[in-house]
């Protein structure tokens, strides 16, 4: 006998992470995949504005203000993994990831274009690059993922470079991490889970989480670049 189904609704950080616990775990899982801010309709945020039936959701600290309303209890949301934004290409050219923020200045005027995600971490970075005086001519540079992926960006040659959660560059096949990007800007995120308020079985849906948390370990973690520490609030 199967176990029923749940609908997880999670930010594409970690859905390589969900998909190896669920499966460590054996339960039955649908996986409903979006950013956890934007103004796509697929950002979670619109899916659980226009309705959409999910139990469980794995979403970006960022987007708590957005989903809070919408779980079961919102003082349960629990820590899930930390994240951290690299840079990732396609292209030979690039070898390392730029050590200081005038390295990364020389990289940028040296693309064509880079990719950068829609959701948290991309915003964060066209945000940080304009308030640290970089010029229009680069930021114009910056080509956005939409409901693809800076990794897809890369492998259709529409970007030498591209900016987003290191999980998500790893997940796509042929793209390199060059590594983090320079703290300035850097964003490290928390992600975290929890049950929805529209679930169809709540206590499945909890079931689910204690399984997938129990089945984490540093190794699963790392090896998605992902963390085991949760970032405190400065």
């Amino acid at each position: 006998m199967h176990d029923p189904l749940v609908r997880v609704m999670l930010s594409g950080g970690c859905f390589q992470l969900m998909s190896a616990l669920v499966e460590k775990a054996t339960k039955n899982v649908e996986f409903i995949r979006g950013a956890s801010l934007g103004d796509s309709p697929r950002a979670l945020p619109m899916r659980l504005d226009a309705g959409e039936i999910a139990d469980v959701i794995v979403f970006a600290e960022d987007a708590f203000p957005r989903i809070r309303g919408f779980l079961h209890n919102e003082t349960s949301k629990r820590f899930l993994a930390g994240s951290s934004i690299g840079i990732g290409t396609v292209s030979p050219k690039y070898r390392s990831a730029p050590t200081s923020f005038a390295e990364l200045l020389d990289l940028l005027r040296d693309v064509e274009a880079f990719g950068y995600s829609t959701s948290v971490s991309g915003q964060y970075v066209m945000h940080r690059l304009a308030e640290l005086g970089v010029s229009v001519e680069i930021c114009k540079k910056g080509v956005p993922s939409g409901d693809s992926s800076v990794g897809r960006l890369l492998l259709n040659g529409n970007a030498q470079i591209g900016f987003q959660q290191i999980s998500e560059l790893l997940e796509i096949k042929g793209v390199r991490v060059l590594g983090e990007v320079p703290a300035e800007i850097q964003k490290r995120t928390n992600y975290y889970i929890g049950v929805l308020e529209r679930t169809r079985n709540v206590g499945e849906a909890n079931r689910l989480i204690d399984e997938a948390l129990a089945c984490r370990t540093l190794d699963i973690l790392t090896g998605l670049g992902l963390s085991a520490e949760e970032k405190l609030g400065d």
